[in-house]
């Protein structure tokens, strides 16, 4: 009983903070499930995030379901889901109405630029702080070729290309296949 309390607390608190959505939120989710309760290793996290990029909803609900269903199976998976979404909910609805009403202050404006910038830099954090992870393992002793290869690869198809997220997934998962027989 006490780790659903756990569950709903931790998802509670990183639904407050993720506002910006899911992936400025990473370092957060990331330090509090691996680092802080140990529910899942850094391996583990960057596979559910990978994951989550191929199924609809957003990535903590995904984080908060699959970490849930982990700790303590389906009610964990419940609530773990509810205590992600909870302070979302209400505070998108409570911030939506007053939008509405004060959008045209000038503060308001100003917020509204500030949180986008905030956003950038967060979410720039976060695919620093997956990047290393996937370069440099759990330990930044090893440094991994391929998935740098990989990346780079990625990079340039999407940028010559302009492929579809859904194509370069399916390639860089061919290619992590094929180069993990090398």
């Amino acid at each position: 009983m006490m780790e659903l309390w756990n569950l709903f607390i931790e998802f509670l608190k990183i639904g407050f903070v993720s506002i910006g959505g899911g992936y400025a939120s990473i370092p957060l989710i990331q330090d509090n499930i691996v680092n802080i309760h140990g529910w899942i290793d850094s391996r583990t996290f960057i596979d559910v995030i990978t994951i989550s990029q191929m199924t609809p909803g957003p990535l903590s609900v995904n984080l908060s379901t699959f970490v849930g269903m982990k700790v303590a199976g389906i009610p964990g998976a419940i609530i773990a889901t509810v205590g992600g979404i909870s302070t979302g909910v209400l505070l998108a609805n409570s911030l939506y109405h007053l939008y509405l009403k004060y959008k045209e202050k000038e503060v308001v404006k100003t917020i509204m630029q500030s949180l986008r910038v905030s956003s950038v830099a967060l979410i720039s954090n976060a695919a620093l702080v997956v990047m290393s992870l996937l370069l440099l393992g759990e330990s930044g002793e090893s440094f991994d070729f391929k998935a740098l290869g990989i990346f780079l690869v990625c990079l340039v198809l999407i940028k010559k290309y302009r492929l579809k997220m859904a194509t370069i997934l399916g390639i860089s998962a061919f290619l992590g296949f094929v180069l993990s027989f090398i």
